[in-house]
């Protein structure tokens, strides 16, 4: 997977300068970004007759998934984050 090391990058910058915080929760996204777009490939792997016409489509969907949630994410915890410290 040549593309984690940017998103990895990315995700750790956004945590701690826009977000102020130690950068740990923007590295978490990774193993599961990483995990969940390999999936349909290997079902397609295991099933080719069932699922081979579907791997590149899901796993495409998957990914703009992962790179959609990975970048709100941080954004909504901090939001309630300082809603709650607030209280």
């Amino acid at each position: 997977m040549t593309s984690a090391p940017p998103i990895l990058t990315s995700m750790i910058v956004i945590d701690k300068f826009v977000l102020k915080n130690d950068g740990s929760v923007g590295a978490s996204f990774i193993t599961v970004a990483g995990l969940s777009v390999s999936t349909a490939g290997i079902l397609g792997g295991i099933y080719p007759d069932l699922l081979g016409a579907y791997v590149v489509s899901a796993a495409s969907q998957t990914l703009m998934a992962v790179v959609i949630t990975s970048v709100i994410t941080p954004f909504i915890v901090a939001k309630l984050s300082t809603i709650k410290n607030d209280e």
